[in-house]
């Protein structure tokens, strides 16, 4: 009967009503590809304060266990009501919002907030189909959350009888541990696994060069925050290759050099380097 009313209509207001399947199409239209994926989450730690973040590639080189990527930092983690109400809510206006009022833009440690759009966990996805989410703030129990993307769409070109649902029909598991099973005091873990792209040792100068273009140069008479660490570990092994410092970039040519010192020092130049958006932390 509700069908034959619609068809007698002429005018009516009607929301969007997005397929799940509107996830994978954002997770690989937003993000541009795995390295990209990671500098993304990576920005999260650093808006959310932290010192420390461990970017870790687990159980590689072994065809025993599944390979994992693990992000873990030490910022101020979320609560239940953040992780609910903000984080499960993509596109959120939250860290918007506080641009907007002026010097609310900045954190707690007065970093410039790299994320405005709210976008930045669809990395997650570009990354694999199944997503552990812990978080604690100092003051908070930890929360577990758990994502399997398998459920949202099927990018694959053979019929496999997944059957497509609209993005509210489909519920993620979280829960309260009141004694933390990952995080003590403070900070997030996300742990991805039925990873979407393979990943070689390799693949970490890359990402070492990326994370290092993160960090302001030091340099005399430019001050900026050393607070912030990201350490690459291939199964337990810290990834240290040398990565391309300015010093052996102003010896490849005299102009080449002429360019950095004008970069570094005019004044305009200084403040960009300071201000620099992770999102522009490009793989070299």
């Amino acid at each position: 009967m509700s069908d034959e009313i619609d068809n007698l209509r002429k005018s009516g207001e009607i929301p969007f009503r997005p397929y799940a399947r509107l996830i994978s199409v954002l997770g690989d239209q937003l993000i541009s590809d795995k390295w990209i994926g990671v500098i993304e989450l990576v920005k999260n730690s650093y808006d959310a304060d932290a010192e420390k973040v461990d970017v870790v590639f687990k159980d590689y080189d072994t065809n025993q266990v599944p390979q994992t990527i693990e992000i873990r930092d030490n910022g101020i983690g979320m609560t239940k009501t953040d992780v609910l109400q903000k984080w499960m809510k993509p596109a959120t206006p939250h860290k918007l919002n506080k641009k907007k009022k002026g010097d609310k833009r900045f954190t707690n440690k007065k970093r410039v907030m790299q994320g405005d759009k709210g976008v930045g966990r669809f990395a997650i996805y570009k990354l694999g189909n199944y997503v552990e989410l812990f978080t604690k703030t100092e003051d908070s129990e930890e929360v577990h959350l758990t994502l399997d993307f398998a459920i949202y769409a099927d990018d694959s070109f053979e019929d496999t009888g997944h059957v497509d649902k609209y993005l509210d029909e489909i519920k993620n598991k979280w829960e309260v541990n009141e004694i933390s099973n990952e995080i003590q005091g403070e900070g997030t873990l996300l742990r991805i696994s039925k990873l979407r792209n393979s990943w070689k040792y390799q693949d970490l100068k890359k990402l070492s060069n990326a994370f290092y273009r993160m960090m302001p140069p030091s340099l005399p008479g430019v001050k900026h925050s050393t607070d912030f660490e990201i350490d690459l570990i291939w199964n337990d092994k810290v990834y240290n290759e040398q990565y391309f410092l300015v010093s052996t970039m102003s010896d490849s040519s005299s102009s080449t050099n002429r360019f950095l010192l004008e970069f570094f020092y005019n004044e305009t130049a200084t403040t960009k380097i300071y201000t620099l958006s992770l999102h522009d932390a490009l793989p070299i």
